[in-house]
């Protein structure tokens, strides 16, 4: 079981690293399939998923969630990878396509959010009859099992120059939010939850933080440094409150960003107004909608159409297309003209902390998120009804967050939710926000990622 992220750990000699996509050693129950014979559903670790009929209620398997790829050795110990015989025309080997990817999709009319594999599946590796529950892979016996779906055009804009500056311990990146159906044990009972929703754009911070940076001396002052005493040497140095704005990832320098968005500067537009007002050691973390300064999309569209792809019916590409029109298209409420009547984007804040010059961090209540808001007239992302007290059930939270995960924005009308936040401030004064995402959503994103040009900005800014 992983104790904390970014921790390689040994286990009875079997090695594994923390990465933001696992499998998970869990039960499954099973239940019909209401419209297949050769085919059941089943719930393991609150996602549905679609199972043989050897698969019996209470058996204990492994769970691959939607977003990731299995790898190729995986898939040929089990002959995961469909194709067709050259002699006899027949189709054979298992449903997934060469690029191994794990998604969303529907089965005759039944959601599968991810892929459930019995034990056995391992037994080709040197460790696969000593899985307990709970234990999550990545690795197994040295033998790699599964990672994060990356397409090619987000790995090569991941990995092009960016104008950034180092890294500073005062100005933390947001931490990666866990699945609420994989991590909601972690909410502790009179937990005070607030639900929001999880908007659809890309990650954004800006604060005022202590830094410290290398400064360049004039010539006379390097050559005093190099012939006196240290003590009588110019500092090098230079250090103070500034206020820093980042991706995601990334500490913005001067001039534009490189990666996704090169050349377009809307990171320091959007908060460029409040920067005066933010209070030393504060930092607000946010999603930035919409398109870009130069109208561009900031998060992909997509046809509706492409659900087929995911086996989702004629019938309900026409709902959503009758709800939402030909494409989904992430606009909340903005245009992308620039003399628009809409702003082209707008910044939605989820997050606020206060950070001393150690590094230290306090986190602000959701409550006191919205009010700093307010005196920041900044917007927030929207909260879904009243906030409540966490009883200690989990099927009774989950349920209450499926009544309000699919559906169509708060923001904006013309399209579906990405889902939601569940944030729960908990009695021993920490805090934790699990997403819940919907299926629809997951679904086109699947669609958007089997495009090998499709670049997904939260991971390459």
């Amino acid at each position: 079981m992983w104790v904390e992220r970014n921790v390689t750990y040994l286990n009875e000699g079997r090695r594994s690293t923390m990465s933001e996509y696992s499998a998970v050693v869990c039960k499954i129950k099973t239940q019909p399939h209401p419209n297949a014979d050769r085919i059941q559903l089943g719930l393991a670790k609150g996602y549905q998923v679609i199972i043989g009929l050897d698969v019996k209620d209470g058996d204990l398997g492994v769970l691959f969630p939607p977003d990731g790829q299995l790898s190729e050795e995986f898939c040929a110990a089990n002959d995961l990878i469909g194709y067709v015989d050259p002699g006899t025309k027949e189709r054979k080997g298992g449903f997934f396509s060469k690029k191994r990817r794990v998604r969303a999709q529907r089965f005759r009319g039944e959601k599968s959010d991810g892929f459930f594999c019995p034990l056995s599946f391992f037994d080709f590796t040197e460790h696969g009859g000593e899985l307990k529950e709970d234990e999550e892979i990545i690795t197994l016996g040295g033998i790699e099992i599964c990672k994060k779906y990356i397409t090619p055009a987000t790995m090569r804009s991941k990995n092009g120059p960016k104008r950034n500056r180092k890294h500073n311990p005062c100005f933390a990146k947001h931490y990666d939010t866990e699945q609420f159906k994989r991590a909601s044990g972690k909410i502790l009972p009179r937990s005070l939850i607030t639900i929001t929703e999880k908007c659809h754009g890309t990650s954004g911070r800006t604060g005022n933080v202590w830094d410290v940076e290398d400064k360049n001396l004039p010539t006379y002052q390097q050559v005093w440094n190099k012939i006196t005493p240290r003590f009588m040497n110019f500092s090098t140095k230079k250090m103070g409150y500034v206020v820093l704005t980042g991706s995601r990832n990334v500490v913005l320098s001067e001039g534009n960003i490189g990666g996704y968005y090169a050349g377009d500067n809307f990171r320091r537009e959007c908060m460029k107004d409040v920067n005066p007002n933010i209070r030393k050691g504060e930092v607000i973390y946010y999603e930035i909608l919409g398109y870009t300064m130069k109208g561009g999309h900031i998060m992909a569209s997509s046809p509706y159409d492409k659900l087929k792809d995911a086996g989702f019916s004629s019938k309900d590409v026409k709902e959503y297309k009758k709800m939402y029109g030909e494409t989904c298209e992430f606009s909340y409420g903005c245009q992308p003209e620039a003399l628009a009547k809409l702003p082209q984007y707008r910044v939605m804040v989820y997050r606020i902390t206060q950070v001393n010059v150690d590094g230290n961090v306090i986190e602000l209540s959701w409550n006191q998120v919205k009010a700093r808001c307010k005196e920041l007239m900044l917007e927030t992302v929207p909260q879904i009804g009243d906030q409540f007290m966490y009883r200690g059930s989990v099927d009774v939270l989950r349920e209450i967050l499926d009544l309000h995960v699919d559906g169509t924005s708060e923001v904006d009308s013309r399209h579906i939710k990405e889902g939601v936040v569940c944030r729960a401030e908990m009695p021993d004064g920490t805090t934790i926000a699990l997403k819940y995402k919907s299926h629809v959503f997951l679904a086109i994103e699947g669609c958007l990622k089997a495009q090998d040009d499709y670049v997904d900005t939260e991971e390459s800014a």
